[in-house]
């Protein structure tokens, strides 16, 4: 018998879960949709089945669901995952988990209590260079992982990233996968240093985020790091890297499908060529079997994540390092 989804947030991140469940139809069944934009919802369940709702309560009281997926902007969270949990709803949450701390610890509070298996919306991990790459590195010494993630501004003048108090800016709402990332090959983050600044993107309407972000980072083993962000290449330019320096003097590039290696011949990473199961392939089988080291970050992980992008904001206003929240 399938699972029986349920969705919370339509938006243009939701289509790929959709997507994902619509081609699993012997084991996903998609039987509820819910946004507060009315249209929006009709459409979706048009596209891929299920019933439409405005308001998920409702839609949690009326249907027998097994899963719910939570694709809704940083700071709508609210009580969503704590109701989901409550109802034994398995749940794949969208990154960032939240915007506000205290709603984070009592979701993660209350999904620890249910027992049920969770999974955020979070790539590193699920493809064989991830996977190969963070073994090479279990027994390895790490001085410093640096990443960097140059783009533009999502969506138009009324989009909500551009709004500080909703998105968190882009180092809590985008550059978070290269945090989690980093926190996947290197291990927790313990203390973070952010500078920032709006000096690029004045001439936007309703654009109150940092246009560039500077952070440092202390690992709690040891290792050190930085991640820059900037969102002012709304005309192209783009850009995104990670770095790696271990012991024996030797530099790591993860991406492109594959991890360079300086020197050249410095060490040996293998790589499987075996197919991967990705996020939400991964998140159905971890529930049909029970096996949760299919996931690679529960909503605890994602938590830590969170943690580190909302002490660096916290940082910035105070001018001062910030230890990062460890659950």
């Amino acid at each position: 018998m399938a699972l029986k989804a349920g969705y919370i947030g339509t938006g243009g991140i939701s289509k790929k879960h959709l997507n994902a469940m619509a081609a699993m139809p012997d084991k996903v069944e998609i039987a509820a949709l819910c946004d507060v934009r009315e249209e929006a919802v009709k459409e979706r369940a048009e596209q891929y089945g299920g019933k439409p709702y405005t308001d998920y309560r409702k839609m949690l009281d009326n249907e027998d669901l097994d899963i719910a997926f939570i694709c809704v902007p940083p700071h709508v969270h609210g009580d969503i995952e704590v109701q989901c949990a409550e109802k034994g709803l398995h749940m794949l949450v969208e990154k960032p988990v939240n915007l506000y701390m205290e709603d984070a610890i009592r979701a993660n509070e209350a999904i620890k209590k249910a027992g049920i298996i969770t999974s955020v919306g979070y790539l590193a991990g699920y493809t064989n260079v991830d996977k190969a790459l963070r073994k090479f590195l279990a027994d390895k010494t790490i001085g410093m992982i640096v990443s960097e993630r140059w783009g533009g501004v999502p969506g138009d003048e009324n989009h909500w990233w551009r709004v500080m108090a909703k998105s968190g800016g882009m180092l809590h709402e985008q550059a978070t996968h290269q945090l989690n990332t980093m926190r996947y090959y290197a291990g927790d983050v313990v203390e973070v240093y952010k500078k920032e600044a709006l000096r690029v993107n004045v001439d936007l309407p309703n654009h109150t985020v940092p246009d560039c972000e500077i952070v440092t980072l202390v690992f709690k083993s040891g290792a050190i790091g930085y991640i820059t962000t900037t969102c002012t290449l709304i005309k192209g330019g783009g850009s995104g890297r990670m770095d790696i320096i271990i012991e024996g003097h030797i530099r790591l590039q993860p991406g492109g499908g594959g991890v360079k290696i300086s020197p050249e011949g410095a060490a040996s990473i293998e790589i499987s060529d075996d197919p991967a199961l990705d996020l939400d392939q991964s998140f159905i089988e971890a529930i049909l079997t029970g096996d949760t080291s299919l996931i690679t970050d529960n909503y605890e992980n994602g938590l830590k994540t969170a943690a580190i992008a909302l002490a660096a904001n916290e940082s910035a206003k105070l001018n001062k390092p910030m230890a990062v929240y460890q659950p």
